[in-house]
Order: C-alpha cells, then structure tokens, then sequence
C-alpha cells in the first residue's frame, strides 16, 4: 500500500509539472524530479512505519490521502517559483482530475464486486490498481490537456481577475472533497454521478479561463497597437519640430553669411587672428546644434535617437552611443523604434533627477553575425523594484509602457533581456537574433 499511495502522488506530480515543462530548464526539471525522487523513497519509509504500527481505518486512510501529497506540492514551489496563481491554477485542476480518475476506478471496482468478479478482500489496493490503469489510458488525453493547461503569462498579470479565476477550480475541488472525507470507502450512485459531472465542469472552467485569457491578451495587443501608434506620432511630431528649428537656424545662419564672411575678413585684416578664430569656432557650434546626426539607416530609429539623445543634452546629461546597424537589418524598424523610444525616454527621466554630477546615458546597439545587441546604462538613486521576470515594476499606476513594450519586444523576436541595478547603476543588457546579412554600406 505505501509504494501504490507514493506512486499515486508521483502521478500528480506528474501532471502538475507538465503545464510547465516547456518553459523549465533542463537543470530545473533534473532538479525538481530529483527532490521528488528523493522524497518519493522518504515517504515510502514513513507510510511504512504508520501503516504498520496504526491502526489505519477507511476514514484516517483518506486524510492520509489528502495529507501526504502536500510535500510533492511543496518541492514544485521551491523549483518552479515567482508562479503562485499558476501553481494554484494547476493544483486545482489536476486535483479535479483526480477526483475524476477515483469516481471511475471506484464506480468499476463496485460494479465488479457486484458481480462477484474480483476477490472482495484489500478494495483499497485493488481501487488503487484500476486507478492506475484509468491514468495510463487515459494518459495521452492527459498529456495533451495538462501540457497545454496554463493560459498565457500575461493573463496571470490581470490581477485581481487572474486571482479570483486562479483559486476557482481549487475551492470546487476542496467542496467535493471534505464531501468525501468519511468512513465510506465508496460512495453512493448518486455522489458518483455528481463528481462525474465534475468533469464536464473541468472542461467548461479551462475553456472558459483559455477564451477569457486569449480575449485580456487580444486587448492587451490592442493596447499596444494604439499606445504604438500614438508614440510613432508623437515621435514624427517631435522630429519634424526638431528638423523645422534646424532648418530656421539654417535660414539665418545663411541670411547673415555675408556679414559673418566681412567680420571675419575684417578682424584678419586688423590681425585680429584670435578674434577671427573664436567668432569661427562659434560658428562652427551654431553649425552642430543644428545638425541631424546620422546614426543609422533606417528613419524612425534615428528620429528617435535623435529626438532622445537631444533631450538628454538639454538635462545636461552626457551621451556616449555606438550604434551599428546594417542596412538590411530584419527586426521591424517600428518595433525596435518604439522600444527605443520608451527606454531611452524611462533611462533619461532617472538621470536627470540624480543629485551627483554622475548623468551618463550610454547606449550600444550592435550587430554582430546575425545577433542583434541593444544596451543602455544609466545611473538612478532610486531603489527600482523588480518583478518575478526580471524586470522593473512601474512605481505608479498608469506608467510601465516602456516595460510593456519591452515584454511585447522579447515575446515576438524570442530575446534574452537581462535588468540590473548595483550602486545605482541601472544597466539593460538584451540580444536577439536578426537573420540580416552583415553588410553595413
């Protein structure tokens, strides 16, 4: 009985570790199966010694079924962590399943025994058996539903709403079974047809929580789209702004090139020669500051560099940036742009309210045998705050766009982004591969 009893919760934690199999390392699931292994044969030793030495009757036999899954639930919290709702989601659902999975071995072990078609002795054992065989034809079934259980992560981000759904299927299942916690080792037709309709209501609860989850994230894209939009906007806005007060400046500068061309002339005629090169560099600063630099081919990314990098000189924060983009890079431009934008706009806003002199904004993208490397470092003093993904948690209600752009960016190109912050400096470091060839003419 204690190697059937551990086998049985193996099972479950079987089905509970699908629904996150695809997103586990390989070290996390060698890890996870290795503690579960270990306890496996720990627990093996304990049922032994309270089997043999209490006298376990029908009633304590089911609060040590209710009881000694516990553990297996805690080893997948210590290995798959920061998923709680997710865990609590799964948990009620496979302990639905299970509910489900005894309702069927029980039914069929009755309708043997009526008909005199088993030994009536050890039902527990024999139970347990048919219990077994139910998971394992059923198993391709199970496989496909649980590997596909979870609804996507930006669902769980809804809260209060993820919350309230999350914990659902775990009070249906906790109902049914302190129903079940009593001295009959079966139950009635009637309380088996009722948790036989418990599987009906497994169905209706996923496919409720996967239209629910895939209509939140249709909106959240529809979210994206238009917040999109209206920063490319304001972007262009900015932009032609910009090249319109470089353009006047260009204007006045070339209304008053004559005079310029007479003083210079007169102040070399006077040997003035240090005048003459001062009132030359001058104009060579009026010159720069009206000048759009070139940092790369593509129009919105370098409007957005541009109108950013601006912003920054204007807050007295020194920029260094190295940017080396080819001509035929694959990432769409307006994705890369917007994510340009929101960042650069959240690293200038942290700099420039530092106390020191420290206001450094350096940004890198580079290109590199078909990767594409983006890193932006800055100096904050504010303590930033991060969630179970890494990255930083808005610290109000209503901002956050740029880490919604950023988590939009790294689910569509698949990229590693990893967010840090010691000694008050903040440091974004994220790649992804760009299949553009290498020619950067």
């Amino acid at each position: 009985m204690p190697l059937m009893i551990t086998l049985m919760n193996l099972i479950g934690a079987y089905l509970r570790y699908l629904p996150f199999s695809q997103s586990l390392s390989e070290f996390q699931i060698k890890k996870l199966w290795k503690r579960l292994l270990i306890w496996s044969i720990c627990s093996i030793g304990i049922l032994m010694f309270t089997f043999k030495n209490v006298d376990v009757h029908i009633f304590l036999y089911k609060l040590i079924l209710y009881v000694v899954w516990l553990p297996y639930l805690a080893i997948s919290f210590t290995v798959i962590k920061n998923k709680i709702l997710q865990h609590i989601f799964v948990m009620g659902m496979q302990g639905i399943w299970v509910l489900f999975l005894h309702t069927l071995s029980g039914s069929t072990i009755t309708i043997l025994l009526q008909n005199d078609l088993i030994n009536k002795n050890y039902p527990e054992q024999t139970e347990l058996i048919i219990y077994f065989a139910f998971f394992l034809i059923l198993l391709p079934i199970e496989q496909r539903l649980f590997r596909n259980m979870l609804p996507g992560d930006e669902f769980f981000k809804l809260k209060p709403l993820a919350k309230h759904i999350s914990v659902l299927p775990l009070i249906m299942f906790i109902g049914y079974s302190l129903l079940m916690l009593n001295n009959l080792l079966f139950q009635t037709w009637s309380e088996r047809i009722s948790r036989l309709m418990l599987l009906l209501v497994f169905f209706i609860i996923y496919r409720s929580i996967m239209a629910t989850s895939q209509y939140m994230y249709e909106s959240l894209i529809s979210k994206q789209n238009y917040q999109r939009l209206e920063q490319q906007l304001i972007s262009l806005k900015d932009y032609n702004l910009l090249m319109q007060e470089n353009q006047d400046k260009i204007s006045i500068m070339r209304h008053d090139l004559r005079h310029h061309y007479r003083l210079i002339y007169s102040l070399l005629e006077n040997n003035a020669v240090n005048e003459a090169m001062k009132h030359i560099k001058a104009q060579e600063i009026s010159l720069d500051e009206a000048k759009i630099n070139k940092y790369c081919y593509a129009p919105l990314i370098n409007s957005a560099l541009t109108i950013y990098f601006k912003q920054a000189y204007k807050f007295g924060i020194k920029v260094e940036q190295k940017i080396n983009l080819p001509q035929n890079f694959t990432t769409d431009e307006n994705d890369l742009a917007i994510l340009l934008s929101n960042l650069l706009e959240n690293a200038i806003e942290a700099t420039k309210s530092q106390i020191s002199d420290e206001k450094i904004l350096r940004v890198k993208i580079q290109h590199h045998d078909n990767q594409c490397v983006l890193e932006i470092f800055n100096f904050c003093d504010k303590l930033i705050k991060f969630d179970e993904d890494g990255l930083p948690i808005a610290a109000a209600e209503g901002h956050g766009i740029g880490m919604l752009s950023l988590r939009s960016f790294v689910k569509k190109y698949n990229a590693y982004v990893d967010f840090s912050q010691v000694d008050n400096k903040v440091n974004l470091l994220m790649y992804w591969k760009d299949n553009s060839c290498n020619s950067t003419d």
